[in-house]
């Protein structure tokens, strides 16, 4: 979703791409909300306090949520905006301890500490290769008889390049 949404986000804007995100999820899901129209009778047992929780997720959270990762994808790449969208779940355990007593598990603290390491191994800052690496690079692709895109070397187009580049 995020990588298709990008380009159109730099043409149309954020909100507007939003705004026809939540309409074409909602034109494709009414169908099935019809097929699983449930009786009223089920819906009068929903307690109000529920009915505020979805109107709060529903109005506020979701479209917040979703507008700010659009507004962030007009400054950042793709690939960083979606590794950062994977803390939400390390910021869910920690909301549920905070809001609702929850128990943090050590299957919990194993799953956090996976994800915070995934995050981390994506945005670490690269190496560059030094010189000597990029020729031992270079000499073991030669010898395995493909080019550096992973090409099958032909022997007259590398003696070429090797006369072209003296």
């Amino acid at each position: 979703y995020i990588i298709v949404s990008k380009p159109l986000i730099l043409r149309h804007g954020a909100l507007t791409v939003l705004a026809g995100t939540c309409l074409a999820g909602c034109l494709l899901s009414t169908p099935f909300a019809f097929l699983e129209l449930p009786s009223l009778a089920s819906l009068e047992q929903v307690p109000a306090s529920a009915w505020m929780a979805l109107a709060l997720l529903g109005l506020f959270i979701t479209p917040f949520g979703w507008a700010y990762q659009n507004l962030s994808l007009r400054r950042f790449d793709a690939t960083l905006v979606a590794t950062f969208g994977n803390a939400a779940p390390i910021l869910t355990v920690i909301w549920g301890m905070w809001l609702f007593g929850e128990v943090l598990t050590p299957t919990l603290l194993a799953g956090g500490a996976m994800t915070l390491g995934r995050i981390y191994w994506t945005c670490r800052p690269r190496r560059v290769a030094s010189p000597a690496r990029i020729v031992r690079r270079e000499l073991s692709v030669r010898r395995s008889g493909e080019s550096s895109e992973g090409m099958p070397v032909l022997p007259g187009l590398t003696l070429a390049k090797e006369a072209s580049s003296r």
